[in-house]
């Protein structure tokens, strides 16, 4: 169970990775609340793994945000997988929206090694704001190509199986790991079952799965969400979260609202929320439920492109 547990975080935080964009990225402030919804583990345990991954040279810790008590803001982590073909990628991304995000604010068009320059001594006064957390991407991941092609012989396949057994070892997981309720009665595993966004559940009364609905946090998510105002949903679960629960409950309408109101208008979170459209239009021939709402989703997506487009 143990090794399972481990390669089910690497496989969360690859497949993240694999989907290239501004969510390609997990951070440790909405994944550890995410994988302890869909894997049913509490989140020390998922940070006892994440340092396991790390150590085994299977996976990258980047800091995204530094640490501020003095204004509140806590330190956060984002994870991607050391494969050099996917750290290229996403290395090339996060390079590119650099080079636009620093043209939105200071109205000049570098390319990147000179918006790098340009920032660097700056990066503490940019600290938890969204330029810079993509400056800290893009450096870190071209930092990070840089050590894997000197040290490559330390992140090949074979010696990352090799150190992450004698991580698992030295780590002293429990032989069987409890999980709240991800396990059907049958022992099939739930979380298998939505694999993509509007895929029907069978017997389920929502589109979204045992991934989320059957976790303390899905019910902690809607209870809260009936209690707190927005501003605050959003600041504790996160964007990613957020639109993912509410895009499976069918809350288009809802979304929509939110985009007017500029509740949601940052430029990654739009790009974010359109990758979502994009996989949940692919079902609607499939998901008759979800073809109910068909002109919920296209005015949910007029809006979103408005917005894109004209609030820059």
């Amino acid at each position: 169970m143990s090794n399972n547990i481990v390669n089910e975080v690497f496989q969360e935080i690859k497949k993240r990775n694999m989907d290239v964009g501004p969510d390609s990225i997990p951070h440790s402030d909405e994944f550890f609340k995410y994988a302890s919804g869909i894997l049913g583990i509490e989140n020390e345990l998922i940070k006892k793994i994440i340092k396991i991954l790390i150590n085994a040279h299977q996976i990258f810790s980047l800091k995204i945000v530094q640490e501020d008590t003095t204004h509140d803001i806590p330190e956060i982590e984002g994870y991607v997988v050391a494969n050099l073909f996917l750290l290229r990628k996403l290395k090339n991304f996060f390079e590119n929206e650099l080079v636009i995000l620093y043209e939105d604010e200071y109205k000049q068009r570098f390319m990147v090694r000179r918006v790098i320059k340009e920032i660097f001594p700056r990066l503490n006064m940019l600290n938890n704001t969204q330029i810079g957390e993509v400056a800290n991407k893009a450096i870190m991941l071209d930092e990070y190509e840089g050590l894997m092609e000197k040290e490559y012989e330390q992140y090949n396949e074979n010696w990352q199986k090799s150190q992450l057994k004698i991580e698992i070892a030295k780590a002293k997981l429990p032989a069987e790991i409890e999980r709240k309720g991800n396990r059907s009665e049958k022992g099939i595993d739930k979380a298998d079952i939505d694999k993509n966004i509007g895929e029907k559940q069978g017997k389920s009364k929502t589109v979204v799965s045992g991934r989320a609905v059957d976790s303390n946090k899905y019910n902690e998510f809607i209870e809260k969400s009936n209690n707190y105002p927005i501003d605050k949903i959003l600041k504790i679960y996160g964007i990613d979260f957020f639109l993912r629960i509410n895009l499976r409950n069918y809350k288009f309408t809802l979304i929509t609202e939110l985009i007017e109101k500029g509740k949601i208008k940052e430029r990654p979170d739009l790009i974010r929320l359109k990758n979502m459209l994009k996989k949940i239009k692919l079902n609607l021939d499939k998901d008759k439920k979800l073809a109910k709402y068909y002109n919920d989703i296209y005015e949910l997506e007029r809006v979103l492109n408005h917005c894109y487009y004209f609030r820059r």
